[in-house]
């Protein structure tokens, strides 16, 4: 977690086996006390959903498993609930999107079952960087200096929708990335103690590429 912390990160996995599936954020709904069932929807639903089904789709063992009706994914929630997951952890505490991806059916499977399992996955394991680099990525600056900023930001949640989950632009270089689905528009929004916000408003476009947009927040006086 300390190593997590320390870091700025785009996407993550980790990789379970005992099912064939993409689990994506929240595993848990947002009381302890509520007794619900259905998915519990983050506030990145939208891309977490398009992350997920993209890496599934080259995944011919997830097209054809247990989840082959909702094409290869599930909500962890909606699964079955778990709270303290370290996905969701990863999500709200470090801000990069996570997901748990389920491998085999086998529970545990021999070692001699790991080349199959890395053909199964390999592709989808080196396109998912890939995806998730195409949402919207810059730099945050100081407008008079230059100097970089460890701002914070997010993206601003449709009405009713739940609090937006920050992530961060990096210490050294204040260069930020978020996954987002493409086809959509964003009103995204840095911040940082001292300065006075910036909001730009971005649509990730179809096909590849995604989104730069620097900002340079002014100083408050």
């Amino acid at each position: 977690m300390a190593f997590s912390q320390g870091r700025t990160w785009l996407a993550a996995a980790n990789f379970h086996e005992g099912d064939l599936v993409v689990n994506y954020p929240w595993d848990g709904y947002p009381s302890l006390s509520q007794f619900v069932s259905g998915p519990s929807v983050a506030p990145d639903d939208v891309t977490l959903t398009y992350l997920a089904k993209a890496y599934a789709s080259l995944n011919p063992a997830m097209l054809q498993g247990p989840f082959r009706d909702d094409g290869g994914v599930t909500n962890g929630a909606a699964w079955y609930p778990v709270y303290g997951s370290y996905q969701d952890w990863d999500y709200t505490t470090a801000g990069c999107i996570h997901f748990t991806i389920e491998t085999s059916l086998v529970k545990a499977p021999p070692p001699s079952a790991i080349p199959s399992l890395w053909e199964q996955n390999r592709d989808a394991l080196l396109a998912l960087p890939l995806r998730a680099y195409e949402g919207v990525r810059g730099r945050v600056t100081d407008a008079a200096s230059g100097a970089p900023l460890a701002a914070t930001l997010y993206v601003r949640s449709a009405a009713g929708a739940a609090a937006p989950v920050p992530f961060y632009a990096s210490r050294g270089h204040g260069f930020y990335a978020r996954p987002l689905a493409p086809g959509r528009n964003y009103s995204l929004v840095a911040t940082m103690a001292g300065y006075a916000d910036a909001v730009a408003q971005i649509t990730v476009p179809v096909g590849g590429g995604g989104v730069v947009r620097d900002f340079a927040l002014v100083a408050k006086p």
